[in-house]
């Protein structure tokens, strides 16, 4: 029996949503599921593939995602219920956050999909479950695979109405003074 170390997948979804919103971050959902495939895979690796969550993972075009989730995390980010983790969740969530947090969409999407675990499981034009054991014994640590880009690393994230936007201060580009003819 494999008993999950916490009750739901929204749980960690919104430990990250919360972590992302206290370090001034928004954090898309595509990037979003990334972090919760790796934190079930890494448990899992560090705990005797044991699940941090009860989910059903699929492997599509994207990556692995729970598809369930896609689809009621709205009503989280809208309530933006407080949950309270056991602190040895907690520090393994801040572990994860801390490791990929920093690394763009693309980035994770080339660190998930390089792996044989994606390679063995995707079928172009379909979405299928895969087995989280499974995928746990051929996953590997990517993390030597990519470089980070971190180009917007001390720059400020705002929201605007059209998603999120990287402010920088306002330089006025220089006039020239030649008359045009």
């Amino acid at each position: 029996m494999n008993i999950p170390a916490t009750d739901t997948i929204f749980d960690i979804g919104n430990w990250f949503l919360q972590k992302a919103n206290d370090e001034g971050w928004f954090l898309e959902y595509e990037k979003l599921n990334h972090l919760l495939f790796l934190s079930q895979i890494y448990y899992a690796k560090s705990n005797q593939n044991n699940i941090l969550f009860p989910a059903v993972f699929v492997c599509d075009k994207k990556g692995f995602c729970d598809p369930n989730f896609n689809y009621i995390i709205d009503y989280f980010r809208a309530n933006k219920k407080t949950i309270i983790l056991p602190s040895e969740i907690s520090k393994f969530l801040d572990s994860i956050w801390n490791k990929y947090a920093e690394y763009s969409i693309k980035e994770l999407n080339t660190l998930i999909k390089n792996t044989s675990s994606y390679i063995d499981n995707y079928i172009p034009g379909t979405t299928n479950i895969v087995d989280i054991n499974e995928i746990v014994g051929k996953f590997y640590n990517p993390t030597q695979t990519i470089q980070t880009t971190n180009k917007h690393k001390d720059k400020k994230l705002l929201i605007s109405q059209n998603g999120p936007v990287i402010v920088s201060k306002w330089q006025p580009r220089k006039l020239t003074t030649t008359p045009k003819r």
